[in-house]
């Protein structure tokens, strides 16, 4: 890998080959500056990252907000601990700022010998589930979905 900010020809090779696979399947995609990719996943988004993992390993990370802004609380972050393994593609993903609590639901993948097959069944899997429990986490205890800001 290199140092500073700069990115290695296989990182730059993998980015652009999940950002063509993600573009046949989802269409018109959001890239950010730093290269991340984004997709809508119903109230919630999938943002998938191309990143060095170690000295000679890439990793692709797929992300979907859950909720932000939720005011923590002992039954909040029990809910989390207490969910936190029952994911058999991803997990839970939990931290406090000022703002308050931030829930994201996370899957990362060893990225030299992705295939499409592997990087879609992950950015499917961790939408749906964002998709799926932020609706009632919010009734519970409060926060935003991606939907509402």
């Amino acid at each position: 890998m290199t140092s500073g900010g700069e990115r290695s020809d296989r990182e730059l090779r993998l980015r652009e080959k999940v950002q063509r696979w993600l573009t046949e399947e989802f269409g018109p995609l959001m890239v950010t500056a730093e290269g991340g990719i984004s997709v809508p996943a119903g109230s919630s988004r999938v943002w998938v990252e191309v990143h060095p993992y170690g000295d000679d390993e890439l990793v692709v990370q797929v992300t979907a907000p859950v909720l932000f802004d939720v005011p923590p609380s002992r039954e909040f972050s029990d809910w989390v601990l207490e969910n936190s393994a029952t994911w058999v593609l991803g997990g839970l993903v939990y931290f406090e700022d000022e703002e308050g609590a931030t829930l994201l639901f996370r899957h990362t993948i060893l990225g030299d010998y992705l295939d499409k097959a592997e990087l879609l069944a992950s950015a499917y899997a961790v939408g749906s589930t964002a998709d799926l429990i932020d609706d009632d986490l919010q009734a519970r205890f409060g926060g935003e979905r991606v939907a509402d800001v």
